[in-house]
């Protein structure tokens, strides 16, 4: 296997176009060579190794780019920073162009790692949970205690499961669920057992004795839609979300984490335990949302 030919990135990205290139030629015998056979996906080539070179610019990176596209923190740290203000199908597409084009780059005896297209990978698993509506940051409540306020002013069961999602992370399904039958899941101030997605059951959290005392008071508990819309006054966000609250809470943990002392990846572990997900890579994607 080789590096792609070229001392300065200009010169690789050129090469890496001439490698690419099969306009006219017959996809007949072998329709999975990855290489470039129209006009269309040239364009989509050239920005995505643009956007590549970018990134390795910035990152003050130099020598061979095919090293760094085997590079694991690289690549994922490329992806997840392209991907960030782009809606579930367009990460999808855009992950899936990075891909092939890495793939076609093999096929023409370009050395990648293993370790990039793993990066890749984690990547597109970590778009298959995004949620369907368009990316948007600043998903962090601001001020809960006023927000929770609010809420409660509104509506007191709408507080109770805000409170809930506040101190737990749960999601909205899950904080359903405790209301409906704290008696099943309480041990002292502490919840225990609550199956969550996937049917994959939470560590125990501790409530306060606050939410305790309130659960007592609840009695009808409101739509998960109705109790969306107290949601979006309590915060003045016509856009926020019950799910907020779970992006919320886990940046305020990595937070405190990070405050401690403790490493990104300690942290980023620890709290994907805490919210109850299988991957690290999904909280990051909560973190870059919040």
């Amino acid at each position: 296997m080789a590096n792609i030919k070229g001392a300065s990135f200009i010169q690789q990205e050129n090469s890496m176009h001439h490698l690419l290139k099969a306009f006219g030629v017959s996809r007949h015998f072998n329709r999975d060579d990855r290489l470039t056979h129209s006009e269309e996906l040239a364009k989509k080539r050239r920005m995505y190794i643009k956007d590549f070179i970018e990134n390795a610019t910035d990152q003050k990176l130099s020598g061979k780019l095919n090293t760094h596209m085997g590079d694991y923190k690289v690549v994922k740290d490329f992806l997840l920073k392209r991907i960030t203000h782009m809606c579930k199908k367009t990460s999808g597409d855009y992950v899936s162009g990075i891909s092939s084009m890495f793939t076609g780059l093999v096929l023409k005896n370009i050395s990648i790692s293993d370790d990039g297209f793993q990066a890749i990978e984690d990547v597109r698993a970590l778009v298959k949970e995004m949620p369907e509506e368009e990316f948007r940051t600043g998903r962090f409540i601001i001020n809960t205690k006023q927000v929770l306020n609010r809420l409660f002013d509104k509506n007191f069961e709408s507080g109770v499961l805000g409170q809930i999602q506040k101190e737990t992370g749960f999601r909205i399904s899950e904080a359903y669920k405790f209301v409906e039958n704290p008696e099943k899941y309480l041990v002292g101030n502490t919840i225990v057992g609550l199956i969550g997605k996937s049917r994959h059951m939470y560590g125990e959290k501790k409530i306060s004795n606050d939410l305790i005392q309130k659960l007592s008071g609840v009695e009808k508990l409101p739509t998960q839609h109705t109790y969306s819309r107290h949601l979006k006054f309590a915060t003045l966000d016509d856009e926020a979300i019950p799910h907020d609250w779970r992006v919320t809470y886990a940046k305020a943990e990595f937070d405190k984490r990070i405050a401690k002392g403790m490493s990104r990846n300690q942290a980023l572990r620890e709290v994907s335990i805490q919210i109850n997900h299988f991957r690290i890579e999904m909280t990051e994607y909560y973190l870059l949302r919040a």
